[in-house]
């Protein structure tokens, strides 16, 4: 048998060390990175299994105990699934390997264009912390890779930006093909504000009975520990947590346990409930089969609901009014739901009916035509308002948009960008550096008010979910104090966002997909909060898994209690 080398074991250990939490650091040295563990879990990490891995690592490890923050006696667990008898594999489902000179091509584009195309790209991490990170990734690519691989490699790096709208996918069909055919784990779970994880729906076969238990680990893996993994991947606005434990319960929660961190069927689970623990065996069911339960038995759901765009609702008696937004559709491609038209009615209802308070959900609402919220907002303005402080890109055109998906926005930007006329960027967060802004858009400008307009009382009800277009209206009646919020923080950061013409580029030999926003908003806000968060409700509201397994809507039930007692500008008397 051939034993490998120190080094060889350290190239093994940087390949896989998203998986088995083994790392090393800038001296060589090999450490686990939880100093207390007394137990290594790896998970077969390729095929054909490299054993001599483990013995090797063993010893390397207990020679160089007394220079490691760990326990010098240990245990290595090695879970082996023989390919016969597994349907799936990181190898196949990535695809064909990459050569080190194809990665690093691709690599480069992504990162001229992330660099020359984002004006915003500097808001929330400095260029020397982008930098590192940037630095940090392409020195990974001096091997072969999948795109599934290379998929986790770019993850964290553009997570770095906390930008919710620079995203990076897997090629096209890739990711649907190889979930198509693994098992996944059969429970829907939440992730508490405590970043606790809890059991909301459970859809195993034999039997159902884990709902309002704690997940403590999966395979071996602590709960604490595959969040956090999960959350560091993900690309959010700024440092907003709301986003994140939203984006890291339900769906995408099971898909990233075998996607990102290769923890697959069979599962051994470890779960609580009060004083009650226990372990428990799972086997994993296609993801097909488990959304049919899910949508069948849990319709409501928020990974399924599929309410109306907009919906508006007097309540008897016509003193208060909803109105529900659960996307700001642009009535050019959407003209059955015109925003313009309906919000144009409603407000003329509500002025018939001298309706005294307007409630406006805005919950898992991600965004839409930015237009509409400037509009929504001109029916409660008082007085002309801007929207917008600034509205940035760094130029007209870009070499790298040879390698967009489509031509749409490639087209566009020449139409609706030109020179700055006035320099102001040092004032902005990030200090951009474009030179170019924004232009022949109807919400940019001093915006009047609209009629007939609403002087009544306003409640926002927001979230984890509402993000960009939802998030820029929010912050905007937040500076103007127009409204009280309940809820969560909004998934949006309060000074604006990296959006608009976002072309996806496709690059060349991998295939990866991201998406490269080109035009930085500023909204127009007072004061001088963290910029790095979002709206922070004046009642926030945090839910129980009880609460979630009983269908509680607290927040509009605090809303309604706002809307039947007098004007108020915080919740301190509501007992939630």
């Amino acid at each position: 048998m051939n034993v490998m080398t120190d080094d060889e074991v350290r190239e093994f250990e940087q390949k896989h060390s998203w998986a088995t939490g083994v790392k090393s650091n800038e001296c060589g040295n090999l450490y686990y990175d939880s100093p207390t563990a007394s137990c290594i879990t790896l998970n077969y990490p390729e095929a054909p299994l490299r054993v001599t891995y483990v013995a090797r690592l063993i010893s390397m490890l207990q020679n160089k105990a007394s220079r490691m923050e760990m326990k010098p006696r240990f245990f290595v667990i090695l879970l082996i699934q023989m390919l016969s008898f597994s349907p799936w594999n990181l190898a196949q489902a990535g695809g064909p390997r990459y050569s080190p000179q194809e990665l690093t091509a691709d690599f480069d584009i992504l990162r001229g264009a992330l660099t020359s195309g984002d004006p915003g790209i500097y808001r929330y991490t400095s260029p020397a912390t982008l930098e590192t990170a940037f630095e940090k990734a392409r020195a990974m690519l001096g091997r072969p890779m999948d795109a599934a691989e290379f998929y986790r490699v770019l993850a964290p790096m553009i997570a770095e930006i906390k930008n919710g709208h620079t995203q990076v996918q897997w090629p096209k069909g890739l990711r649907e093909k190889t979930l198509a055919s693994e098992p996944v784990l059969p429970l829907g779970v939440r992730m508490q504000e405590d970043d606790r994880v809890y059991v909301l729906r459970d859809f195993r076969s034999e039997q159902h009975d884990l709902a309002g238990f704690e997940l403590l680990s999966v395979n071996g893996h602590t709960a604490k520990w595959i969040t956090s993994k999960m959350k560091n991947l993900l690309s959010e606005d700024g440092d907003i947590p709301t986003s994140r434990r939203r984006d890291s319960s339900g769906l995408a929660f099971i898909e990233n346990l075998a996607l990102l961190l290769d923890i697959r069927s069979p599962f051994s689970i470890e779960v609580k409930k009060g004083r009650h623990r226990k372990s428990v065996k799972v086997s994993g069911i296609l993801e097909s089969d488990l959304i049919v339960s899910w949508k069948q038995q849990y319709p409501d759901d928020d990974e399924f609901r599929k309410p109306q765009s907009a919906d508006f609702r007097l309540l008897p008696g016509g003193s208060v009014a909803v109105m529900r937004l659960s996307h700001w559709d642009d009535p050019d491609e959407n003209p059955e739901n015109d925003l313009r038209k309906k919000f144009a009615e409603w407000f003329s209802t509500l002025e018939a009916n001298k309706t005294k308070t307007l409630i406006i959900d805005i919950r898992h609402n991600g965004g839409g035509e930015e237009t509409l919220g400037t509009l929504l907002f001109s029916y409660l303005a008082k007085e002309p308002f801007l929207y917008y402080k600034a509205a940035l890109a760094n130029g007209p055109a870009f070499d790298f948009l040879r390698y967009a998906e489509g031509h749409e926005e490639r087209d566009a930007l020449p139409r609706y960008v030109a020179p700055l006329t006035t320099v102001f960027n040092e004032s902005l967060p990030g200090k951009p550096t474009a030179r170019y802004e924004l232009v022949n858009r109807p919400n940019l400008g001093m915006q009047q008010p609209s009629k007939p307009h609403f002087d009544g009382q306003v409640i926002i009800l927001i979230d984890g979910g509402s993000f960009s277009t939802s998030a820029e209206f929010a912050a905007i009646c937040h500076s103007h104090n127009r409204a009280t919020f309940i809820g969560e923080e909004s998934s949006g950061a309060y000074y604006g966002d990296d959006s608009g013409i976002t072309p996806t580029l496709v690059l060349p030999n991998t295939k990866l997909r991201i998406d490269v926003p080109l035009i930085a908003y500023y909204t127009a806000v007072n004061g001088t909060r963290n910029q790095n968060r979002g709206v922070l409700p004046d009642c926030p509201v945090r839910y129980t898994i009880q609460d979630e397994l009983e269908g509680h809507d607290k927040v509009m039930e605090i809303a309604s209690q706002l809307a039947a007692g007098p004007k108020l500008t915080s919740c301190k008397r509501i007992d939630y």
